[in-house]
């Protein structure tokens, strides 16, 4: 085995935490802007639904940056590939590969346009 290529190159303790962290900060949010509406404090209530907003934006720009940064691998054959979790990690690999003009049979059937 030459290479090891992981899906994420952290934590996975701290990827999952902050998950939920984000899961956490915008139910709070979400459930206090419907508490304030409902005792029509409007401003109040308008300045967390913002926030929760702002949160939202940010996690996704940290995401996209993520996927902007990552790189594309190919597994060669015997190369594995480890999809790392919290409480486990599955790792696949390559144990051999045909070349076929066809994909498929029926209507399900795909021909290559090359190799």
């Amino acid at each position: 085995m030459s290479h090891v290529f992981f899906n994420f190159q952290g934590n996975a303790v701290a990827a999952v935490l902050a998950f939920l962290g984000f899961g956490l900060v915008e139910g709070v949010a979400i459930s206090g802007a419907v508490v304030f509406f409902v005792r029509r404090k409007r401003r109040l209530a308008r300045g967390l639904l913002i926030g929760a907003g702002g949160v939202a934006g940010l996690y996704g720009c940290v995401l996209l940056l993520c996927s902007l940064t990552s790189r594309e691998q190919v597994a060669a054959r015997g190369e594995e590939k480890y999809f790392c979790e919290v409480d486990c990690h599955l790792a696949y690999s390559v144990t051999g590969l045909r070349y076929s003009r066809t994909v498929g049979s029926g209507a399900d059937r795909a021909i290559a346009r090359g190799t």
